[in-house]
């Protein structure tokens, strides 16, 4: 979720929970799709900090993606051409190789391609 989108939920929804349209964090989390922790700590954050503390950006932590942006993005305008698929997911992977010199195994190729078809339907 984008800082401002996080932004404009936290916002509406302090409202509401200040109004007493929303009793609970619980109903805030429900209302975002978030973990009702995640919607504590923004709280907590915005007391500590402010709003501004909210829309701050911040890098990812966590383990590098194991595919450069450009062959992620080959990737996936390759699965969107109806008239140029894959038979397979070894054809993804050899034509990965081919195309970007990315050696992956099958089960990250798998995932990613499942990850990609579920955020582009």
């Amino acid at each position: 979720m984008g800082s401002k989108l996080i932004s404009y939920f936290f916002e509406r929804n302090l409202y509401l929970l200040k109004t007493g349209k929303i009793k609970t964090v619980k109903d805030i989390a429900i209302a975002l799709g978030v973990h009702r922790v995640t919607v504590q700590k923004w709280f907590k954050q915005y007391r500590e900090s402010g709003l501004e503390s909210l829309l701050v950006v911040r890098k990812k932590s966590g383990r590098p993606q194991r595919i450069s942006k450009v062959a992620l993005s080959g990737l996936k305008e390759r699965l969107k051409d109806e008239n140029n698929g894959f038979k397979s997911y070894i054809a993804i992977q050899e034509w990965l190789g081919a195309e970007y010199g990315e050696e992956l195994d099958y089960k990250t190729v798998h995932g990613l391609v499942r990850y990609i078809s579920t955020r582009t339907i």
